[in-house]
């Protein structure tokens, strides 16, 4: 029997739209800045980024399962099975968008908005941001599944950690998930053909700048 969500999902049932609501009014904020060059207005972006991202997290984490729910984000290191899982996804998705890069012909070391971090591909964490909720859905779908197993993590002094039998779960599914189609952007490809686009289209669009 598939287990259904806890009484902190249930009371997120009546307040969803209140979460869209907020969210939405903080992501008015971003149109102050349109005119901005990052380096002017990066702190402030961040910001606003920030308090949706805040939102978000806990709309997800009280939407799940109870046995997969989260109070907040915790990357390293993860504190429960959603946040472990996530970061663990996330990672294999930064390793696909820095090939799109490599493949339009960027450095993935040249950020625009991530631009602060020494030797990191920092153009990676730029690009990866319109994937980033296509990994969410994917891992919201396999707990509402119950597919997602606590003998998947280890837990040490320094965190919970997927281990080899969580590993041999998560990689099919990442894999087999970049092999789906999907349509975005009115065209229809597989996920993966869809980043190494978006990161064709960037490569244009920077290029078409630098013309004189």
């Amino acid at each position: 029997m598939r287990e259904k969500p806890g009484i902190q999902s249930q009371r997120l049932g009546t307040g969803i739209g209140a979460v869209i609501r907020q969210i939405r009014q903080h992501s008015r904020s971003f149109e102050n800045f349109r005119e901005q060059l990052p380096e002017e207005c990066r702190s402030n972006l961040m910001g606003i980024e920030g308090n949706i991202a805040r939102l978000y997290w806990q709309a997800v984490g009280a939407g799940l399962p109870a046995r997969y729910g989260f109070a907040k984000r915790s990357r390293q290191p993860a504190e429960d099975i959603f946040n472990a899982a996530i970061n663990y996804l996330y990672g294999m998705l930064y390793a696909v968008v820095e090939a799109g890069l490599f493949a339009a012909g960027l450095d993935p070391h040249l950020g625009i908005l991530h631009a602060d971090a020494h030797d990191k591909p920092t153009l990676s964490y730029d690009l990866i941001e319109p994937f980033r909720p296509w990994i969410d859905r994917l891992l919201m779908t396999a707990c509402i599944k119950s597919e997602v197993k606590p003998e998947h993590f280890t837990q040490n002094q320094h965190g919970l950690f997927l281990n080899k039998e969580g590993k041999a779960y998560f990689i099919p599914l990442f894999n087999d998930f970049l092999r789906s189609p999907l349509n975005y952007l009115n065209r229809e490809a597989t996920v993966r053909n869809h980043i190494y686009f978006l990161g064709s289209r960037l490569a244009q669009r920077i290029r078409a700048q630098m013309e004189p």
